[in-house]
């Protein structure tokens, strides 16, 4: 499990305008959680108060308390009875909290939710990410079931692992910096954010599991990754081809 470590100050960020409203979201959570790594860089904690990842793979439970929320979020999901409730909330927010842990142990596995969807929700999705101490973080996204009074355990969509996540994302570099890997054995941040629709969340998570990936989960992962490689092409030959369009005429 991931191990809690102190709280940064409050974060209330209400609204943002223009496009990016996401990325700059992201850039503000990413630096207050890599303050929270280089404060615990400087004065770290004792040994005991990060464990080994214990063998069932948790990566957050209801033992970890939300440190911070954004946007659209009222207020942070309330914690009881082993749960993080999202009572009704919009799909443009998130909230989250700093920790301290080394899951390279678990890269190979993916991410799992275990959830109960309450009557109220119409939101489709909710996405899990953990950020590294260099400030580039991973990102998997959860397909919610129907609603039902019962929990339900969901494998991140695509069953991407912890290793190479569905979605990463990286702080803005500065001059003559080189992007990092993302790095499992630095884990300084844990978020849970909505998929910025126009829905209704209302669930309530009782854990996010790491599980090793079966027969089903290995075929679906390298599906998912052949899909990512190829639209990374196109991507790619768009680009090219706007770069080449935009070249002057050859000389007659």
């Amino acid at each position: 499990m991931l191990t809690p470590s102190a709280p940064p100050a409050r974060l209330s960020i209400r609204r943002f305008a223009g496009p990016s409203i996401e990325c700059a979201v992201f850039r503000t959570c990413v630096a207050v959680l890599v303050l929270c790594a280089q404060v615990l860089a400087a004065d770290p904690p004792a040994a005991s108060a990060t464990p080994p990842v214990p063998a069932d793979g948790a990566l957050w439970t209801s033992a970890q308390p939300f440190a911070f929320r954004f946007l659209g979020w009222p207020d942070k999901p309330v914690i009881g009875d082993g749960r993080a409730v999202f009572a009704r909330f919009g799909c443009k927010g998130g909230a989250g909290g700093p920790c301290a842990a080394d899951l390279a142990a678990l890269s190979e596995r993916s991410p799992t939710l275990q959830v109960v969807v309450r009557p109220a929700n119409t939101a489709k999705s909710l996405r899990f990410k953990l950020t590294d101490a260099n400030g580039t973080a991973g990102c998997w996204i959860f397909r919610l079931p129907a609603p039902g009074g019962d929990p339900v355990r969901v494998t991140a969509q695509g069953a991407f692992s912890l290793a190479q996540p569905g979605i990463l994302e990286r702080r803005r570099m500065g001059a003559g910096e080189v992007p990092q890997p993302f790095d499992l054995g630095r884990i300084v941040g844990w978020q849970f954010i909505g998929d910025w629709e126009a829905e209704v969340l209302d669930v309530e998570v009782e854990s996010v599991g790491a599980a090793m990936p079966d027969a089903r989960m290995r075929s679906e992962r390298q599906a998912a990754m052949k899909a990512q490689e190829e639209a990374a092409q196109r991507k790619a030959q768009r680009k090219a081809d706007d770069a080449a369009a935009r070249l002057p005429p050859p000389a007659p």
